[in-house]
């Protein structure tokens, strides 16, 4: 086929096909060109209602107006660097893709093409694009992609969302991007593919990729992967929230990780992944090199955690959420955390695991550079009791914010906090717990505590103990420490007599709805007369002195 405009001729070439539809008379649709500065223009475009013309630049001969409401196929043929929608323009009238040709693109994009349904079962000349970011991204009826689409299309730097949003499509074919060893990221590529069941199983290979975050995300009919789909990534440093949201996904192959070497980053990758019960022995051994393992099976039905399944990972540093929400977890493998001494927060690590019934004696031994217990075992509320000697060797903590909340623990180990001498913050760290008496002491080796908010707030405490503040002059809020301790009776009246470091220390709701005191309460208003007060003392009718406490006060 030879095909001529001035001095350009076009030899064997193959047009580019597409099938619009417009639904109202004199109607017009605009090709997707693009004015920049790599933009080349000299092609023939069939209208498909009987007119072509050459377009030679960026104008407005790309704008044409259909006399009739109609199916039409155009096609083009010659030289057109830009074809992109990108979520603008005319993009709910592109219908189908009917033959990539063989032209040349630079750039193609079909963000936003809801109703695109198919493309061809053939390969395109994307040889010389730079980029897949978004190409397809809400392409929300889009059934098919197109097999080996991107084969070694080198250029390509990024596959960034090219998928994502494709809620139709159900199969990823095999070698969707074989030996495109340009692409660097597959960050959100095929996230809120809802429908996507089946996946090649050399989809990646010979990539050079280091970011897989979020690729999965939100796959929801997605019940397991190939085992060999990473193996030809090694360098892929990310797998964030790889899987994030799937809840169908039921199954993790056991060998899916041993190749990516090079991993550092594995937060939040099984996060919501509601279907799934267990995790394969072995799974991160290979994973060496990783930093973070933070919300990694959040809110997984699973029931148990392999030993040893961190024995490898000897540079971790965050553990956060790493089985929050984990309600069918019964228990804890002694010494998980054994070689992970680097980590440094344990935050949320294992919040809401309502079924777990009781914290391994020495769990965190190992762990001496952990500087935050935020919320670590809150709302287990199978938990009763705390092992001796827990927090022995967490020299360099900061925060136990919340550690015990709403567990059922009975009782608190003398010198639990003994060798804590860097904590700051005891805010809710018993709240709403079973626990009947305060050790003596229990403070006397934390003298940075800057708060003690809601510490014991509604819990079953009958006394204090003296002295129990003596040594956290540091202190600036005590609010709502006592709140709702319905059974306390008394209470030293020298309880704060050493927490005067700030003239406004925080004493709102100390007290409150503490009906049962009857002893003396501390006398705040004469010792403390500068603090903020808010209800401090409501509701102690019974304590002895009640008359004489001033009514901003109570």
């Amino acid at each position: 086929m030879h095909l001529r405009q001035s001095n350009i001729i076009h030899v064997g070439q193959q047009p580019f096909i597409f099938q619009i539809q417009t639904t109202s008379p004199n109607q017009t649709f605009t090709l997707p060109l693009e004015n920049g500065a790599y933009a080349r223009y000299n092609f023939k475009v069939n209208w498909g209602d009987g007119s072509s013309q050459w377009i030679i630049s960026y104008g407005a001969d790309r704008i044409h107006t259909y006399a009739i409401a109609g199916t039409y196929t155009i096609k083009i043929i010659g030289q057109l660097s830009y074809f992109s929608f990108y979520n603008v323009g005319d993009k709910l009238l592109l219908k189908k893709i009917i033959s990539w040709g063989n032209i040349a693109f630079r750039k193609l994009n079909f963000y936003g093409c809801s109703n695109i349904i198919e493309m061809p079962n053939q390969k395109g000349n994307f040889l010389r694009m730079n980029t897949a970011e978004n190409i397809f991204r809400n392409c929300t009826s889009l059934t098919n992609i197109t097999p080996g689409l991107f084969k070694n299309c080198s250029l390509i730097t990024t596959a960034q969302s090219a998928f994502e949003g494709c809620t139709s499509l159900t199969t990823i074919p095999d070698e969707l991007f074989y030996n495109c060893n340009g692409i660097t990221t597959f960050i959100f590529c095929f996230k809120g593919c809802t429908f996507l069941t089946t996946i090649g199983n050399n989809i990646f290979k010979t990539n050079i990729t280091t970011v897989m975050s979020n690729c999965f995300d939100g796959c929801t009919s997605l019940t397991t992967v190939p085992s060999t789909i990473f193996n030809s990534i090694p360098l892929c440093t990310s797998f964030g929230a790889c899987f994030q949201g799937c809840t169908f996904f039921n199954s993790i192959p056991a060998n899916l990780f041993d190749n990516c070497v090079n991993a550092t980053n594995f937060e939040w990758t099984f996060s919501g992944c509601t279907s799934l019960t267990s995790i394969p022995a072995g799974l991160f051994d290979n994973n060496v090199e990783v930093l973070s393992f933070s919300g990694t099976f959040w809110r997984c039905p699973i029931t148990n955690i392999p030993t040893n399944l961190f024995y490898y990972n000897i540079k971790v540093t965050n553990m956060s959420f790493c089985f929050a929400k984990c309600t069918f977890l019964t228990s804890i493998p002694s010494g998980l955390f054994d070689n992970n001494i680097q980590v440094n927060s344990m935050g949320f690590c294992f919040s809401e695991c309502i079924s777990l019934t009781s914290i391994p004696s020495g769990l965190f031994d190992n762990c001496v550079n952990v500087t935050d217990f935020t919320w670590t075992f809150s709302r287990c509320t199978s938990i009763t009791s705390i092992p001796s000697g827990l927090f022995d060797n967490n020299v360099e903590v900061l925060s136990f914010n919340g550690i015990f909340r709403y567990t059922k623990i009975t009782s608190i180990p003398s010198g639990l906090f003994d060798n804590n001498i860097k904590v700051t913050n005891f805010q809710e760290t018993f709240r709403d717990t079973f626990i009947t008496s305060i050790p003596s002491g229990l403070f006397d080796n934390n003298i940075k505590v800057t708060t003690f908010q809601e510490t014991f707030r509604g819990t079953s405490i009958t006394s204090i103990p003296s002295g129990l503040f003596d040594n956290n002059i540091e202190v600036t809020g005590f609010n709502f420490t006592f709140i709702n301790c319905s059974s306390l009776v008394s209470v030293p009246e020298d309880l704060f007599k050493f927490n005067t470091l700030t003239l406004f220390i925080n004493f709102n709701q100390t007290f409150n709805n503490d009906i049962n005191i009857t002893s003396n309460v501390p006398d705040l208003w004469n010792t403390h007369p500068t603090a903020i007060h808010d209800r401090t003392f409501r509701n102690c009718t019974n304590a002895t002195n009640y008359a004489t406490i001033p009514a901003g006060w109570k």
